[in-house]
């Protein structure tokens, strides 16, 4: 029993696989499934997650393309985040994600899945929910945040087309243009935090030297649950509440 909760709590405390290796001797298939069996209990924290937002708060979304570059390829690795240039229909769908885009000078890069993101900040946290999405068209993008954000809420995102509705359906929705600002100077729409998000989930997935796996949707739910945690709250008591909550 104290080996599995070793384990657990350095999964809690986001110890590396390499260094639970070294600290407990143990090998990898074994750390790695019980970080595995660890997640399961985020993921599901997460399908009992309730609506974000509300009244006066904020909720910043956008999508980004988690695409990696082929092993042992060289040059740049990717031409950076960017909805498909043919994606002029809003019914089309996006590019595939096992298509491999050439570039010249930019080696190999697979077309990696599409991620829809939304974050809110509220009683000292940084919300934050992903979804990975076959198509970013206004029917799948709008039933996510009509199933997750509250009514009343402001949404700040740019100016894609799928979100041009959302003041019909009960949202304050305020749009910032990135080819002239950060900043929106009328309405003070920016979605500068959510773009944080981004590079902070792909560096530490990898992403971009690896691309994404198959068990990044429970990836992403965990990092929902460890989002909703306090800075000064007991992460390890909480996750055995959530052990709790799941198995009994």
């Amino acid at each position: 029993m104290c080996d599995i909760v070793e384990l657990v709590w350095y999964w809690v405390f986001q110890i590396k696989v390499t260094q639970a290796e070294a600290f407990t001797k143990r090998s990898r298939p074994t750390i790695v499934d019980w970080y595995n069996l660890c997640r399961d209990v985020a993921v599901a924290e997460f399908q009992k997650r309730k609506k974000m937002g509300g009244p006066g708060l904020v909720v910043q979304i956008d999508e980004s393309l988690f695409q990696g570059k082929r092993k042992y390829n060289r040059g740049r690795l990717r031409l950076g985040d960017r909805k498909p240039e043919e994606m002029s229909d809003e019914n089309e769908e996006s590019s595939d994600e096992d298509e491999v885009i050439n570039n010249q000078n930019y080696g190999q890069r697979i077309q990696g899945p599409w991620i829809f993101g939304l974050c809110c900040k509220h009683d000292t946290i940084l919300e934050r929910r992903f979804f990975k999405v076959e198509k970013l068209d206004r029917n799948t993008l709008l039933p996510i945040i009509l199933n997750e954000v509250e009514q009343g809420t402001t949404i700040y995102s740019d100016k894609w087309r799928a979100y041009s509705t959302l003041n019909e359906h009960g949202f304050i929705h305020k749009t910032v243009n990135h080819s002239e600002n950060f900043i929106d100077p009328i309405t003070g729409a920016e979605t500068q935090t959510i773009e944080t998000l981004w590079r902070h989930v792909k560096n530490k997935y990898n992403i971009k030297t690896r691309g994404a796996t198959n068990i990044l949707p429970s990836q992403l739910q965990e990092e929902w649950w460890r989002s909703l945690q306090k800075p000064n709250e007991d992460l390890f008591e909480l996750f055995l509440g959530a052990i709790r909550n799941t198995y009994t």
